[in-house]
């Protein structure tokens, strides 16, 4: 049985409830590296790699929006189309099926685009 948020109404909860996960999850990344940046032997050997702490957490951040858009009933064109990461938005396009008022993947139409704040 799937999870349908307009029948179920504990799937926005633990909707908002998962994003707040994936914001925590950032949030020890970032201090994780911010111990690892202190170390001179780390940086000089390792600087590439930290590199990847600061890509998780902009993936768990742009996860973490679009389960906190879901929940908030925006729909899925738009909530993909707000992913400001690209590889990551062509990633989730791919993921879904052809749909009405969804794009294929290779990009969002303009109009799929929540206007600019």
């Amino acid at each position: 049985m799937t999870s349908d948020p307009d029948n179920d109404p504990l799937a926005r909860p633990l909707q908002r409830a998962v994003a707040v996960e994936l914001r925590q999850v950032r949030q020890r990344l970032e201090a994780l590296a911010e111990v690892l940046v202190a170390d001179a032997h780390f940086i000089d050997n390792y600087l590439d790699q930290l590199q990847v702490f600061d890509w998780l957490g902009q993936c768990a951040d742009e996860a973490a929006d679009l389960i906190s858009r879901a929940a908030d009933g925006v729909p899925s064109a738009a909530s993909v189309g707000a992913v400001r990461l690209g590889a990551m938005q062509q990633r989730l396009l791919e993921a879904l099926p052809p749909a009405p008022g969804l794009p294929a993947p290779g990009g969002l139409p303009t109009a799929a685009l929540p206007a600019a704040a």
